[in-house]
């Protein structure tokens, strides 16, 4: 697979971020797409991570199953407005992580989401507007 060009603003070439915050590992794949998942997994990278922050807003092009496998998440974070007009998230999507067993937590559905933390533990909290 060729290199892609990222100088237009694509959104395969969308910053990765790896973090560990209150004892838990968490992925932050900005607007990747089905490629941007496909040459993370190439590049034989440890993705594995206790929370994912599902890229795109939950898009049809983002979060195959390959990338969900490797990243193995126990929870999923899907920011999207409610009643967008790009139907965010995506009902594949969304029947993907469920598949896994995967708890989803989606701000048009349960609000704002917060995780606080100290050290070592954290708590999550939903809260509706």
């Amino acid at each position: 697979m060729a290199d892609a060009d990222y100088s237009s603003g694509e959104n395969d070439g969308s910053l990765v971020i790896s973090a560990r915050l209150g004892g838990l590992t968490w992925l932050f794949p900005g607007d990747i797409e089905e490629i941007g998942e496909e040459m993370l997994l190439n590049k034989k990278t440890d993705l594995k991570a206790d929370i994912l922050k599902v890229a795109h807003h939950g898009s049809k092009t983002s979060t195959t199953d390959d990338f969900i496998q490797a990243v193995d998440p126990t929870v999923a974070i899907i920011s999207a407005g409610k009643n967008n007009i790009y139907g965010h998230p995506n009902k594949g999507v969304l029947e993907r992580l469920h598949a896994k067993n995967i708890t989803v937590w989606r701000t048009d559905v349960n609000g704002t989401i917060s995780f606080k933390y100290s050290q070592k533990k954290g708590t999550f909290f939903l809260q509706m507007p």
